[in-house]
């Protein structure tokens, strides 16, 4: 039997042990997923009016579709404008952008919360979790397997939500299904659901007064603009629920219900370590270790790693202003100064942090104070040179909350800080893990060839830089305008 009083205590002292790392791992994760939207939605919300129809009741329905960023909503206003409004472009246009949104909630945001579970189970017994534990089921390799029973966790939940009270209920039944697979990845949907709603069988309404003792705590976080929220709430009730995880574990493996010998974990049962989850004794073994002892400020990253990194992370920022622009506007617009499908703006920021931050990687509020200021460096005197040379704006921020020349703003460095705290600490590691299990004569082939591409056509863009409509100053004037 537990008491609320017992797990919140117990909570406390996880966060005590380990709380930058809590605040780092929230904010990676809410940063990977979007929760943390500043004036993105708002941006999302005007867009719609360029779709039509901008007046009556299918206006009011679409601005809610855009703002809610829901797959389902998107695929039946996709259907509508085709049908009823004779609108195929900017159907097909939501349409695409409603199927990526739910790829990406399928395979990432629905596995990275069970790797979000896996981190606070280990947090809770181990002082030196780190933050890289979050990538845990795509290190596992059970991307698949996990997504799938996410997804019908959240489809059951969904249908019983039609009858409201059933919803409730439901809701905390299967709330133990993310902890579940983040102990043991293997194990079966059937199974996973029926270990959860037995393990919530009579804890459901303490369940429901466990959440209810944190609305203090979610009312202060309004009163601080969030900031409570991020800072107290979320990592208490985070806490509360992997502690709460592990008492309800006991009772079925206590009572012998069937599957309960499938949660195996032994090393989870540990009261409190200074040290690390140990690997060796996590009983699926991939064939390396499911992550490297290393902390961050021991890895040394080859200069072939570096190489790959800098081109993922400026091909993935090119794809996503390409792609927010053409989920915007409609238009297909290249972005940034190159022909190319890169940005290196986000392939420097993310390579400077990782090789000059990482020592701080021990100290998460000073690195990510560092990573803006870095970041912010990078991004005003690029535009300040760019201006300087070829008297031309590719981004210009006047008119937003605390900006320099238009250069910089506050919102936009608070993004890129955790954008560059998860470089440090998840996606660099990451993906340099990753890069090691190829031949390094392929990887070698593959950098010389990106190398190459990338000069020419640098020593193209230096006399014909990419501009036009959507890219540089003058679509940004049109689209305030617009927005206006």
């Amino acid at each position: 039997m537990w008491t609320r009083k017992d797990l919140k205590s117990r909570a406390r002292q996880t966060i005590r042990n380990n709380y930058w790392r809590i605040i780092g791992a929230i904010l990676i994760v809410a940063f990977i997923c979007g929760d943390i939207h500043l004036n993105v939605t708002d941006s999302l919300i005007r867009a719609g009016e360029n779709y039509r129809p901008t007046r009556g009741v299918l206006a009011g329905v679409f601005n809610n579709i855009i703002r809610s960023q829901s797959f389902i909503y998107g695929f039946l206003n996709a259907m509508n404008q085709m049908i009823f409004k004779n609108r195929i472009g900017a159907g097909v246009i939501i349409l695409i952008g409603a199927f990526f949104m739910f790829l990406f909630w399928f395979f990432v945001r629905n596995v990275i919360s069970v790797g979000k579970c896996r981190f606070f189970l280990e947090a809770r017994g181990y002082g030196d979790t780190r933050v890289l534990k979050l990538g845990f089921v795509f290190r596992m390799r059970r991307i698949a397997k996990v997504a799938v029973i996410m997804f019908f966790k959240s489809l059951y939940t969904l249908l019983w939500s039609l009858t409201i009270v059933g919803g409730i209920i439901k809701s905390y039944s299967y709330v133990m299904i993310p902890y579940i697979l983040a102990e043991n990845p293997d194990i079966s949907r059937k199974e996973a659901f029926y270990l959860s709603r037995r393990m919530m069988d009579g804890e459901k309404w303490e369940a429901f007064k466990l959440d209810l003792s944190f609305l203090g705590w979610q009312i202060l976080g309004y009163v601080t603009l969030g900031l409570g929220d991020w800072l107290i709430a979320m990592p208490y009730r985070e806490t509360a629920y992997a502690e709460l995880y592990i008492r309800l574990r006991k009772k079925v493996r206590k009572a012998h219900i069937p599957g309960a010998k499938d949660l195996k974990d032994r090393a989870l049962d540990v009261k409190f370590s200074d040290t690390a989850y140990p690997e060796e004794s996590y009983f699926i073994q991939t064939d390396r270790p499911a992550y490297q002892p290393r902390p961050e400020v021991d890895r040394h990253y080859s200069l072939i790693s570096l190489i790959l990194i800098f081109f993922t992370f400026s091909i993935a920022g090119w794809l996503w202003e390409v792609g927010f622009h053409l989920f915007m506007t409609g238009e297909f617009v290249k972005r940034g100064t190159m022909a190319g499908p890169w940005l290196p703006i986000y392939g420097t920021g993310g390579i400077l942090a990782i090789l000059f931050l990482k020592r701080l990687a021990k100290r998460p509020a000073l690195t990510y104070v560092m990573t803006v200021l870095l970041c912010g460096t990078i991004e005003y005197v690029t535009a300040w040179f760019l201006w300087e040379t070829v008297h031309m704006k590719w981004w210009d921020y006047t008119g937003y909350f605390v900006n320099i020349h238009g250069r910089v703003c506050l919102e936009g460095l608070i993004v890129f800080g955790l954008g560059g705290c998860a470089a440090i600490y998840l996606l660099g590691p990451a993906l340099d893990e990753l890069f090691s299990g190829f031949s390094r004569r392929i990887l070698i082939g593959v950098c010389a060839a990106l190398l190459l591409l990338f000069a020419l056509d640098g020593a193209w863009s230096v006399s014909h830089p990419n501009t036009g409509r959507g890219i540089t100053k003058s679509a940004w004037v049109e689209m305030a305008n617009w927005r206006a």
